[in-house]
């Protein structure tokens, strides 16, 4: 375990994190403080917690739809024996309305 210092929002927290999400943690953290900013800026809000809360729910939605648009099935492309057996019903059908 590591101990990395973040600054997010004018404070510094350190954090114990394994070596291999150390950078990973620094780059949540400037991505967290973009956000923070361009929140500040848009929306002229002062108090540092309301501007936080709005920041985590904004990268919690994100995750959320992220992850949804994984969670949605994709159509599957029939088996080769469900396309033979589709065929020949198909075949059954159109001597059956010959008739």
């Amino acid at each position: 375990m590591e101990t990395v210092n973040v600054h997010i929002a004018g404070r510094d927290y350190p954090l114990q994190a394994p070596a291999e999400q150390v950078e990973r943690l620094k780059k949540a953290a400037e991505e967290v403080n973009e956000q923070f900013a361009t929140f500040k800026g848009q929306f002229k809000v002062n108090d540092i917690i309301d501007l936080l809360a709005m920041t985590a729910l904004h990268f919690a939605s994100e995750d959320a739809v992220h992850k949804y648009e994984h969670s949605v099935e994709k159509p599957q492309e029939p088996s080769t024996g469900t396309v033979q057996h589709l065929d020949q019903l198909s075949k059954r059908i159109q001597t059956l309305l010959e008739v």
